[in-house]
């Protein structure tokens, strides 16, 4: 019965103390509203398309979904992207769980390109890609961030079909970090 008042007192303390750190974590779901917005071009309405669906910029970080749209038994994208590594760090890259077989996938920075290949063995049928993610890119970014653009090297960038030919028509359209 001794221990009951401290207890009593130190219940209140340390949720007190809790709720007090909880408010003064960041928000890793905010956007950076005072700095810098991702913003992604959006594909137009017609034809194949390897686009950036979502965005999210938080201090220090860049989270990019590729997406892809009008796409039918694709065994791969060979993708390569332009960025500034002198403002943006790559971090890795994330398969979607949108694919319903697991994909093989990896992705190296070489100077200012990610080079990105992400597939499924051809025996499968390959990946229906309606306007589904691919798999979402992670940068590090200093802080305060800097304006940047995330480009497809378009001429070096391919989907591929199940048969191992590049699938023609397929349109790229990139994003940027830029002021909002």
């Amino acid at each position: 019965m001794k221990g009951l008042p401290i207890l009593l007192f130190r219940a209140p303390v340390a949720l007190s103390l809790l709720l007090w750190t909880a408010a003064c974590e960041p928000d890793l779901r905010r956007t950076d509203e005072g700095t810098l917005a991702w913003r992604a071009d959006a594909p137009g309405d017609e034809g194949p398309a390897v686009y950036f669906s979502t965005g999210a910029h938080t201090p220090g970080r860049l989270v990019a979904t590729v997406a892809a749209r009008g796409l039918e038994r694709v065994g791969g994208f060979a993708l390569r992207l332009r960025f500034d590594p002198g403002k943006w760090r790559f971090v890795e890259f994330r398969p979607a769980s949108a694919w319903t077989r697991r994909p093989r996938s990896a992705a190296v920075a070489r100077g200012d390109l990610v080079l990105l290949g992400i597939g499924v063995p051809a025996v499968t049928g390959g990946e229906d890609f309606p306007g589904s993610p691919v798999g979402t890119l992670v940068f590090e970014l200093p802080e305060p961030a800097a304006a940047a653009s995330l480009e497809f090297e378009t001429k070096k960038s391919a989907v591929i079909d199940v048969h191992g030919a590049a699938i023609p028509g397929v349109s790229f359209h990139g994003g940027r970090l830029e002021a909002p």
